[in-house]
């Protein structure tokens, strides 16, 4: 056994010297960002590779952040014409309904004109107290 590995040390010295050993490193880095722009080095970055792409970008974001707008306005105006028309129409079927019940006291129907007016009350009271409840 002992010779054996003195044999294998005897070889393992008679082979050449590998010379110096080069150890290689690789870094690899990701960057990224949240929001609409990217950060000012990042921004200055781009503008290094393709000049005036800074302000493309900012100009982009402005673009965008004006289409985004326009388009919330307008959702606003057609909610509150939605509500406006709902309120308008709801108010038109209690004054409808309310004639209906009139008519009937005239005919001489009070139960008739009872349910159908207290019903219509008890509507818009409820669609009252709902609306306070909400805030809206």
């Amino acid at each position: 056994m002992r010779d054996r590995r003195n044999r294998s040390l005897e070889k393992a010295q008679r082979q050449p010297d590998p010379g110096p050993i080069t150890v290689q490193q690789t870094t690899v880095t990701q960057q990224g960002w949240k929001g609409p722009l990217p950060p000012p080095a990042s921004l200055a970055e781009f503008d290094e590779v393709v000049p005036g792409s800074a302000e493309r970008i900012i100009r982009q974001f402005e673009l965008e952040s004006d289409h985004r707008r326009a388009l919330e306005r307008g959702d606003a105006r057609e909610h509150r014409r939605d509500k406006i028309a709902g309120q308008v129409l709801a108010g038109l079927f209690a004054l409808g309904a309310l004639s209906v019940s009139a008519y009937a006291i005239s005919q001489g129907n009070t139960v008739a004109a009872t349910v159908i007016g207290g019903a219509t009350v008890a509507t818009v009271v409820i669609a009252f107290l709902r609306n306070k409840k909400t805030g809206s």
